[in-house]
């Protein structure tokens, strides 16, 4: 039973003139011999990673020659092109041998990238439609676009994850209940998110109490404790309920 053909992930890029030019006669095929090599890589400080070739591994530029049909004289030639171009990087052992990099390594960014887009599809759905809301008031409220950036985006971000029960409408009533408070001001988002809470069961007058004295009910786990407290700070007796 024959076994299927071996694939390896290859960018594009490599049929840019520069590089024809870079790899003459076969070098492109010894290239490739360290592409298929490629055990694992890794982000260096620039931003661009480097594929560990056998694992780390010292390589036996013979067994290139060997399986390649070249003699060892041809590919010692290649491989210190290769490295003079930068498309490897060398490092030599106690032994002699070398370990050998690739460069800009292009062999596991498919796995990177399905990283990167489980990593965008587990974006928190109520992210988007709570900012809309926000700039949308803020726009209203106090007649200039809202500032946001990274920061306003990392804050909400923190918000909800402490808060994953907090569903889309109870976010929207306590935003709305913020902007409908007394005394606020246009302060960036990023410095009142974090005290949203605060605004879960009714719009606060100046003095941060319930506005007009009414009070609803809160939903969730706790909402006996932040109901009596309520109360008791907008002065509203047990009686009187």
């Amino acid at each position: 039973m024959s076994e299927g053909p071996v694939t390896f992930p290859l960018s594009a890029g490599i049929l840019e003139a520069k590089h024809v030019a870079q790899m003459p006669g076969q070098s492109l095929f010894v290239y490739l011999w360290f592409v298929n090599r490629v055990t694992s890589d890794a982000q260096g400080s620039d931003g661009q990673y480097c594929g560990a070739v056998l694992g780390g591994q010292p390589v036996n530029l013979g067994r290139i020659a060997e399986e390649l049909g070249m003699t060892l004289r041809t590919v010692r030639r290649y491989v210190a092109e290769l490295v003079g171009h930068g498309y490897l990087t060398s490092k030599k052992t106690g032994s002699g041998a070398c370990i050998y990099g690739l460069t800009k390594s292009k062999k596991w960014c498919w796995q990177r990238n399905g990283k990167l887009a489980a990593a965008r599809d587990s974006v928190d759905s109520r992210h988007g439609p709570v900012r809309a809301l926000i700039q949308e008031l803020y726009q209203s409220q106090f007649s200039v676009a809202c500032p946001w950036d990274g920061s306003e985006a990392r804050v909400l971000k923190n918000v909800l994850t402490a808060n994953p029960s907090w569903t889309a409408p109870q976010i929207e009533t306590m935003i709305r209940n913020r902007f409908a408070s007394d005394g606020i001001t246009g302060d960036r988002p990023r410095q009142w998110l974090p005290n949203l809470a605060k605004y879960h069961a009714t719009a606060l007058d100046r003095f941060q109490k319930p506005k007009n004295g009414s009070v609803r009910l809160p939903v969730g786990q706790g909402a006996m404790k932040n109901y009596e407290k309520l109360l008791a700070d907008s002065g509203v007796s047990e009686a009187a309920k």
